[in-house]
């Protein structure tokens, strides 16, 4: 190659894949020159493996336990919070006085300041649940606070062993190596059961006084608080067994260091133990709870306190379909149904499982849902996102983008005019439906509407979905190009303004723009619409473009019904939003 600067040489706008670049590679200052196509430098550079980092939850303990008046216990807990692992260690948390005129609901939480808290609700005759913020805090059970009470409402509890007075204690070892009446260092009360260098087999049973029984069924729990001497050994462990006489009942549980949050280096505090009766298999009756050391190495010391089975405190397990926030999007991650990403400034979420489906490239895989101004952090205040995310999509054309005073809508406006799309309405179902009415409208004034829905059919057949102004089904026509992937498209007609369809248990998205007006300069005109909608067959995928006509120029539009032809057609989660956009 003769010698040229490089801003002297003719300047290639359209580089193809087989384009040659010239490259050095200087090994020890020994230069070797060589040639490499465009398409082999694409291909030498490699995206990161990304782990997404998984939704709101508990990872471990937080359990919460009713100890007596408005006293709970919290035990360790290891969670996530948008993306970050939070650590709380073992809490006990007492209640608000109750409240001497209304009953109250409050929670217990664990918050990103690595603690357990109470979050007091608002008394009241019909009480409802504080609120919880998702972005701080994890909910782990709710309570009812009853007018004037000094316990909480439907808490039931058994207690086992707390002074040594409750249910028969008894061991395998003779007093020798477990005191079931020791003084030191009781949790609650004067005693605890105490034992020192206990070994394989030696058995701790608490057995119900005379000869009764106690039903799993009215209890959640097994509660117990335990206090480690020293290290156990990896393979020790303590098995715990229900019995019906001399029957064993039920599954074992084995409780060492690692299950039921269970600290292996804590010897100076009681740690709250606490077993979901579920992991026993069984709910039947009982007469005794039998404890066993098992396994090789070192004997073992502990003390055993407060030992009771609680009902009543429920536990709140977040739902599977909540959206997880999981950052930038990456080509080698596996993504499910709701999870969010950010890619290019714009937040998405995935209305179908996909990998290495960019955003934006394909509306039935990804749905844009707003603005990423921070690297990543959602917005908390909807309308800036909308409006942020308005800028991205309308950026270079000459249009402009504000919010209004209201601080509910955005105001979409162009250089030269004063026409603008504003949000009217969106409706988020929480229940079953078949309808919803968007009203208070005057399509003269308005001029165009603009309607974007997601909708989940929750019939068990096949729905279809209309969109009628002012409730009138009549005079209407509807013509369709519909494409299943992979195969040829097909035309239909109707006689009513369809605007979705969606089989039972899927998905249907899509938009649609309806010029309202029936006089525009004086004069008469009929109203068109024009839409798509896209939503899954067999496995597969619909597309269909849609144009439709309502022959009627005299009636001005102040209400559109959005219905199902099925019950249960809008199932819980769907979406739909109206915006107008005012011509002038």
């Amino acid at each position: 190659m003769a010698d040229a600067k490089l801003t002297a040489l003719t300047e290639d706008t359209a580089p193809t894949p087989d384009d040659l670049i010239y490259t050095v590679n200087d090994p020890d200052g020994t230069p070797a020159s060589k040639s490499a196509r465009l398409v082999n430098l694409a291909s030498s550079h490699t995206h990161p493996t990304v782990t997404p980092p998984g939704a709101n939850g508990l990872l471990s303990g937080g359990d919460v336990s009713w100890v007596g008046n408005l006293d709970f216990v919290v035990s360790a807990a290891t969670y996530r919070i948008a993306g970050t692992v939070y650590a709380s260690a073992q809490t006990n948390i007492t209640l608000t006085a109750a409240d001497g005129s209304n009953p109250r609901i409050d929670i217990i939480a664990v918050n990103s300041s690595s603690a357990a808290v109470k979050i007091d609700g608002t008394p009241a005759s019909n009480p409802a649940a504080p609120d919880v913020d998702p972005l701080t805090q994890i909910a782990l059970t709710f309570i009812l606070v009853p007018t004037g009470a000094t316990v909480p409402s439907g808490v039931t509890t058994d207690s086992m062993y707390e002074e040594n007075t409750e249910w028969t204690s008894a061991s395998s070892t003779s007093g020798v190596r477990v005191n079931l009446a020791s003084l030191n260092n009781p949790f609650a009360g004067t005693k605890d059961i105490e034992a020192t260098a206990v070994v394989a087999n030696d058995t701790i049973t608490l057995t119900k006084p005379g000869s009764a029984s106690v039903n799993l069924a009215n209890y959640n729990s097994l509660i117990l608080f335990i206090r480690n001497k020293a290290a156990w050994p990896n393979a020790k462990s303590l098995s715990l067994v229900w019995l019906s006489g001399a029957t064993v009942i039920g599954s074992v549980v084995t409780l060492k260091p690692g299950n039921f949050a269970m600290d292996n280096v804590n010897f100076t505090t009681y740690q709250q133990i606490v077993i979901p009766l579920t992991s026993f298999g069984t709910a039947v009756p009982v007469t005794a709870l039998r404890f066993t050391v098992t396994g090789s190495g070192a004997a073992i010391g502990f003390y055993l306190d407060k030992i009771f089975l609680l009902g009543g405190v429920p536990t709140i397990t977040l739902p599977t379909n909540l959206m997880r926030f999981l950052g930038n999007w990456s080509p080698t991650a596996a993504y499910a149904l709701n999870d969010v990403v950010s890619l290019k400034g714009v937040v998405y979420i995935a209305i179908l499982a996909n990998s290495n489906v960019a955003p934006g490239s394909n509306p039935l895989t990804w749905q844009a849902i707003g603005a990423d101004l921070a690297g990543g952090d959602l917005m908390d205040d909807a309308a800036e996102t909308a409006e942020k995310f308005s800028e991205h999509i309308f950026a270079g054309s000459g249009i402009t983008v504000t919010e209004l005073a209201n601080g509910d809508a955005v105001s979409v406006a162009s250089a030269g005019g004063t026409s603008g799309l504003t949000l009217i309405e969106k409706k988020i179902f929480t229940a079953d439906a078949t309808s919803y009415t968007f009203s208070g409208l005057d399509g003269n004034t308005d001029g165009v509407y603009k309607f974007i829905f997601k909708i989940k059919n929750n019939n068990a057949a096949t729905s279809f979905y209309t969109l009628s102004p002012n409730n009138i089904t009549t005079n209407q026509a509807w013509r369709s190009c519909t494409t299943n992937v992979g195969t040829a498209a097909s035309t239909s007609g109707f006689s009513l303004l369809y605007v979705c369809g969606a089989e039972p248990g899927t998905l249907g998205v899509g938009e649609c723009t309806f010029h309202a007006a029936c006089t525009v300069n004086s004069v008469a005109l009929n109203r068109m619409m024009r839409g798509n909608y896209s939503y899954q067959t067999a496995g597969d995928l619909t597309i269909t473009d849609y144009v439709a006509l309502w022959t009627e120029s005299s009636t001005n539009i102040t209400s559109f019904v959005f219905l199902s032809d099925h019950a249960d057609g809008l199932g819980n989660g769907s979406e739909v939003a109206l915006y107008k956009c005012a011509q002038s």
